[in-house]
């Protein structure tokens, strides 16, 4: 008996189905894999929550120093003695060479992993780096920055001096930034500034005030990620994650950058808090 094959319509119609099928999936598939990449985001950084509680614990509640908590003065000091190709500040996220023996180091197991988000990864890996030379290859090594505002009171920037040295005189401890993520590129829009500088350090310092303590109004130095839950595939409209200095994860973007990362409670003499966060939502792109 002769069997019945498919007749070319009948071809179609199935390529067709399958297709849709494909069309309707590749979101819900893409969506599930940047939800499990964030999901390595959040207990990379629960991780360098549990550092900090553990350096607290053994420093008398005096946080790490935020210039050399992840690599040491030494470490640094050796990066740039380094040749062919010459090493430079802006590179050290991406160049394998820095060394991380830094005060937290320890109390990270020397799991170099849990350093770099995955979605930070993917977008780095398309960052232009004009700084670098062409030598020095897009290798993540780090991706997550301290609060400048947090530290044992060494090394402290003569711009910027309102450092907190100790978690009993933190305002809120659910309310500040202990950890965050930084872009590879400036956050600007509608004529406003809201990060000067890139990835270029460990630090997250978004404003400076000044002795005065007067807020310099748009004059970003440092911002929040925008690299979770982006509007549209624009790489401005996202959100950083973060771990906050009582060791629970949530969220943030360049709107709440300087509201959660101070620890003061006495707000600078010109701002008023959640200022930026009306302005980045007027700006922002909405779902």
């Amino acid at each position: 008996m002769k069997k019945k094959a498919f007749t070319l319509i009948e071809l179609l119609v199935v390529i067709s189905i399958i297709a849709i099928l494909v069309s309707i999936l590749m979101p819900a598939l893409a969506k599930a894999r940047e939800i499990a990449r964030d999901s390595v985001c959040k207990s990379n950084l629960k991780q360098y929550g549990i550092a900090s509680m553990g350096y607290l614990s053994d420093n008398n509640d005096v946080f790490v120093n935020q210039f050399y908590w992840l690599f040491s003065l030494q470490d640094e000091q050796d990066y740039y003695k380094l040749q062919d190709p010459s090493p430079r500040q802006v590179c050290m996220w991406h160049d394998t060479r820095m060394q991380f023996n830094g005060a937290l180091t320890p109390y990270f197991n020397k799991n170099r992993e849990i350093h770099v988000c995955p979605t930070f990864a993917i977008h780095s890996a398309r960052a232009h780096r004009s700084e670098c030379y062409t030598g020095i290859k897009i290798e993540p090594s780090f991706g997550y920055s301290v609060n400048y505002h947090l530290g044992d009171g060494k090394y402290i920037d003569p711009y910027c001096q309102f450092v907190v040295t100790k978690v009993g005189q933190v305002r809120q401890p659910s309310e500040v930034i202990n950890f965050c993520e930084e872009n590879t590129y400036q956050v600007r829009s509608t004529g406003y500034t809201w990060s000067t500088q890139r990835l270029n350090d460990n630090i997250m310092l978004p404003r400076y005030v000044d002795s005065r303590n007067m807020y310099r109004n748009n004059a970003g130095l440092d911002t929040l990620a925008t690299l979770h839950s982006m509007v549209g595939g624009d790489k401005y409209s996202g959100r950083s994650n973060i771990v906050f200095v009582d060791g629970h994860i949530g969220i943030g973007d360049p709107g709440d950058a300087f509201d959660l990362s101070w620890p003061f409670k006495q707000w600078p003499s010109n701002y008023n808090r959640g200022e930026d966060a009306i302005l980045w939502q007027k700006i922002r792109p909405h779902d």
